[in-house]
């Protein structure tokens, strides 16, 4: 099991990422974008992170289709934390 200072290194040789590995990513990813003392600059990396490992998905997975769920999950995410962050710069003008 991984460790959650972990994460999988944008800058390997891509390899096959399975779909659980992937929800974990997508796990930790939630709880670096929910945490307000996180600055935009990082988690901005993670949602690269995120897009960097979905692209490498192993399509013949029976677990795919879940996969492609927890991406949903995190665009939704990361929309968000956009939109707040759009809202926020608004406010201050």
């Amino acid at each position: 099991m991984r460790d959650d200072t972990e994460s999988l290194d944008v800058g390997v040789a891509a390899e096959p990422v399975t779909a659980d590995l992937f929800a974990w990513e997508v796990d930790r990813f939630q709880a670096i974008v929910g945490n307000p003392a996180v600055p935009i600059a990082e988690k901005a990396l993670a949602w690269y992170g995120i897009v960097s490992v979905a692209s490498r998905l192993d399509s013949t997975e029976i677990g795919f289709a879940r996969a492609g769920v927890a991406l949903k999950h995190a665009l939704c995410l990361w929309l968000e934390v956009r939109s707040d962050l759009g809202s926020r710069r608004r406010n201050a003008a």
